[in-house]
């Protein structure tokens, strides 16, 4: 659960960057949104 934690922020703003297409960054996006709502679910 730690390394999760501290894997998202790492990897959020680099995936931004790379992904420049809109479809990719909604897949992203949504990806990112599911994992940290279970990270938060997991947590509380």
């Amino acid at each position: 659960m730690k390394i999760r934690i501290v894997h998202q922020p790492k990897i959020d703003p680099s995936f931004q960057r790379i992904a420049i297409p809109a479809g990719m960054t909604s897949k992203l996006r949504k990806l990112a949104v599911s994992e940290a709502e279970c990270n938060t679910r997991l947590l509380s």
